[in-house]
């Protein structure tokens, strides 16, 4: 058997070529006049599919998000309540600020007063003592220890 030399095969190397070349120039001029009709057909199913993902699924992500706003707004209205009873803590405490600032007050009032008894007491022994050393009373003696 003998092969075919270059010049015996460039005919139908050229001729198939030409017909790849002609499929490839057939085919890009088909799909630019079935363009416009490819896009409707595709816009067609896009909206068909939507209207049916819009009937079933986005009912279930609306009652999801709406579900989700009363979560939330529960949760704003237990923060209003947190915050009111903060309010009220807040004035509690201011209040017993108060009663412990008239409670200081009277303390140093009360310490004041005792001091005094307590100086009074101690002139009243004071006197006590410097008359019985006047009359001559013997003073207890010491406890030996």
């Amino acid at each position: 058997m003998t092969w075919p030399g270059w010049m015996d095969v460039l005919p139908a190397l050229g001729a198939l070529l030409t017909l790849l070349g002609a499929s490839l120039a057939a085919l890009w001029t088909l799909t630019r006049l079935l363009r416009p009709m490819m896009r409707e057909a595709a816009r067609e199913a896009c909206e068909e599919l939507y209207e049916r993902l819009k009937r079933n699924d986005f009912r279930h992500i609306e009652e999801g998000l709406k579900a989700l706003g009363d979560r939330i707004g529960g949760l704003e209205g237990r923060m209003d309540g947190l915050d009111g009873r903060i309010g009220g803590l807040e004035g509690r405490v201011g209040r017993l600020e108060g009663r412990m600032d008239g409670l200081e007050k009277a303390a140093r009032k009360d310490r004041k007063a005792i001091e005094s008894r307590l100086d009074r007491f101690e002139a009243r022994i004071l006197e006590a003592v410097g008359a019985s050393r006047a009359l001559g009373t013997p003073e207890p003696a010491a406890a030996d220890g």
